[in-house]
């Protein structure tokens, strides 16, 4: 609006000037009137087009941060505004930090947002920006063209033959992370979170990079480097402003400059070492892909190689360990449903070296479509509230309710199964398979895998009980929802199958 109004007294101070009435109380009235005039118009085209917009907008914003000083818990507050202003649109806009969001609320509109992923819909430019200055450039930064390409490289090598050779890996590290947590469990309650976090660390490094970082036994810098890059883009990604442009110390402000570079480093020796060595192992990621591409490697460049794994790094760790927190909680609470999944998990083999093995595990299983539907809002680039509760045949449980007793399967034509029941079409937005959407996760049947495998064994090793004051623990939007704290349980051994 100043713009216009400058143009305008502008233009009435020429048009004065020219015919010599510059300068006189009548002049001076004259442009007084005309900016007047102007702002009325302006003010009644801006209403006009905010009553055209069929959806609210959240008041209270401040100049330039508009809403971020109302954010003391981000979800609490997205799903209040949506509980609040939406009009039955669907949608709520939102002023943060100079930039327009909207909290998309109910099933409809955020379906027909998904049905415009990857072409029309993009992910916001802060997103891939945070992306690239973390050096984070793979499939989840791509997009059009770039992202179909590396998808055809990369999800192939996650198909049933290529998760076998990967099943040892995860047998390796959860045989650590059992013999540890054994260990401890008699000095009182084991803290968890971090050594799911290091364990799935430690996964995607062997399965990835055939390099074994064993972060679960010992501290590890490259564990821990990697396991921040999540929170990293986050923080990036929400800034107001690209503080790490700032010449010189911007990269460092929030230790992502350091971190970069020994993950980047790291990255690029592990390949320096499988180029210039003669193992013939290919039970791996890189070593897999580099063999298929042979003599055309240009159509992967090594900053994009080096880009993918850190990216399969950050978003691996922190999804395979939050989901399994989240489900140790979920059975810690639950003593009934821990006993029914535990029965499940003594059916395997003793050694599970099959993945047909983990495919019998359909209780233990359908927890992959309830976890994610702890909540159905995505941070980037758009809010989705969780608002409404989904129907499920002749059950209905609210979003935030873990159920696995629902005995949920995912077939090929897109419908779920309720045990006892025929095909129920599910609404896209409701319960979801772990990864999916419109561009649906590379890596996920890996991370389901090894989810499957890890509570197979802690099931069958260990009774599981909560801390006292942890009954009720708080989701919060860490790098994905996630818990406000870490997770400590009770690990009692169980008494061996033959002894019992």
């Amino acid at each position: 609006m100043i713009k216009y109004i400058t143009e305008a007294h502008d233009t009435c101070k020429a048009f004065l000037v020219n015919n010599d009435l510059s300068g006189s109380p009548m002049a001076n009235a004259y442009i007084a009137l005309a900016l007047l005039t102007l702002a009325l118009s302006l003010l009644r085209s801006k209403k006009k087009r905010n009553a055209s917009i069929p959806w609210n907008k959240v008041p209270g914003g401040l100049p330039i941060i508009g809403h971020v000083p109302h954010i003391p818990s981000i979800l609490d507050t997205l799903e209040g505004w949506a509980d609040t202003y939406d009009n039955g649109s669907g949608i709520v806009e939102v002023q943060m930090a100079g930039k327009k969001y909207f909290i998309i609320c109910n099933q409809e509109k955020a379906q027909f947002i998904e049905s415009k992923r990857p072409h029309k819909v993009i992910r916001g430019t802060k997103f891939s920006q945070a992306l690239s200055s973390l050096k984070s450039c793979g499939l989840l930064e791509a997009e059009g063209e770039t992202w179909k390409k590396e998808r055809r490289l990369i999800s192939p090598h996650f198909n049933h033959k290529n998760l076998q050779d990967y099943l040892s890996h995860a047998n390796l590290v959860f045989s650590r992370l059992i013999k540890k947590w054994l260990s401890q469990c008699d000095a009182g309650p084991v803290t968890v979170t971090q050594d799911m976090h290091h364990a799935a660390t430690d996964i995607i490094s062997l399965s990835i990079l055939g390099y074994d970082l064993d972060s679960v036994t010992a501290p590890s810098e490259i564990a821990t480097v990697l396991d921040t890059y999540a929170r990293l883009l986050l923080k990036r990604t929400l800034s107001p402003f690209p503080y790490w442009r700032i010449p010189i110390v911007g990269q460092y402000l929030d230790n992502g400059g350091q971190n970069t570079e020994k993950a980047v480093a790291f990255c690029k020796q592990v390949l320096a070492d499988f180029a210039s060595s003669s193992q013939s192992s290919n039970n791996f990621l890189v070593a897999k892909m580099l063999k298929e591409m042979g003599k055309n490697a240009d159509q992967f460049p090594e900053e994009r190689l080096v880009g993918n794994m850190i990216t399969m790094f950050s978003a691996g760790t922190e999804s395979t360990a939050t989901t399994t927190v989240s489900c140790m909680y979920q059975l810690a609470k639950d003593k009934s449903l821990q006993e029914e999944l535990r029965a499940e998990a003594e059916a395997l083999e003793e050694n599970i070296e099959s993945i047909e093995e983990i495919r019998k595990l359909g209780t233990i299983d359908s927890r992959h479509v309830e976890i994610p539907a702890q909540s159905s809002f995505f941070l980037l680039p758009r809010f989705i509230s969780k608002k409404s509760n989904t129907p499920l045949g002749p059950l209905t449980s609210p979003r935030d309710k873990f159920c696995a007793k629902r005995y949920l399967t995912q077939n090929e034509n897109g419908k779920y199964v309720l045990s006892g029941s025929g095909d129920i079409p599910t609404p896209s937005m409701g319960f979801r398979s772990f990864g999916s959407g419109s561009r649906i996760c590379p890596a996920r049947h890996l991370s389901m895998m090894e989810t499957s495998l890890v509570l197979t064994k802690i099931l069958r090793t260990f009774e599981v009980s909560l801390k006292d004051g942890q009954e009720e623990m708080k989701y919060v939007v860490k790098s994905i929802l996630a818990f406000e704290e870490d997770l400590e349980v009770v690990l009692k051994p169980r008494v061996p199958k033959a002894s019992e």
